[in-house]
């Protein structure tokens, strides 16, 4: 992400990191004067022009609304890189925050997760800027199931349950708005202990098949971002 300094068309603004430098002339090979829209991760852009060395504001910066609704995605923290993948996904899916939890049937360490915690951020922001969203995902420290669900309001967790009897995850994401919070157990389920934690809360079905926890992430995200689309909608391909 990149601060916007609302800075007037003709103004060079000069990239002081030397890895974006890097990326940009010789990872992506931009010629001076490539057409660009910079992003600040808080709905701010801007287009601009590649000069080489920095970026020449060609227009005005804009800011575009937060999606609606904010999506929080809390999910038992997985083994090797398919955590990775999830966050990627998620981030594209249109995710506002992953949280990584701690759940009595995870196979990961408390440390071994923490230490991976910048990684997803970085996998985070690269799907960003990748699937062109102007609102950063951001992807916090793995924490305890209690910890998660205290940060939540009142009646916006939907329990995303393999067990059959729970309400189609569409029907009660349709109207929402604000917030919405996806608790996504590990592969073993959530533990019994865990269930009585959440047996008030709104449980949802993502379909008649059981889902691999990243799997079942992504396809939550996804289905929310699709119900809130409204109905009137004449396009298909509205911004997520």
């Amino acid at each position: 992400m990149i601060h916007l300094l609302h800075a007037l068309p003709g103004t060079e603004l000069r990239v002081a990191a030397a890895s974006i430098r890097h990326r940009l002339g010789r990872v992506l090979r931009l010629d001076a004067g490539a057409a660009l829209v910079l992003c600040d991760g808080q709905g701010g852009t801007q287009p601009v022009r590649w000069t080489g060395h920095g970026f020449e504001p060609t227009g005005p910066v804009e800011t575009a609304p937060a999606p609606d609704p904010q999506i929080a995605l809390g999910v038992a923290l997985l083994k090797g890189p398919r955590f990775d993948w999830m966050v990627e996904k998620a981030t594209e899916c249109g995710a506002a925050r992953l949280t990584p939890l701690l759940l009595d049937h995870g196979v990961v360490r408390e440390r071994a997760g923490a230490e991976r915690a910048q990684r997803w951020q970085a996998l985070a922001d690269a799907a960003t800027e990748q699937c062109g969203r102007r609102y950063r995902a951001l992807v916090a420290a793995p924490t305890t199931l209690e910890s998660w669900l205290a940060e939540q309001g009142p009646g916006d967790v939907l329990v995303c349950d393999e067990r059959p009897g729970g309400q189609p995850l569409h029907v009660a994401a349709a109207g929402r708005s604000g917030r919405i919070a996806l608790l996504v157990g590990p592969e073993g389920a959530l533990s019994e202990s865990e269930r009585c934690r959440v047996a008030d809360l709104v449980h949802v079905t993502l379909g008649p098949h059981v889902l691999r926890a990243e799997t079942a992430a992504i396809a939550a995200v996804a289905i929310v971002r699709i119900a809130s689309i409204p109905r009137d909608s004449a396009r298909l391909d509205t911004p997520l």
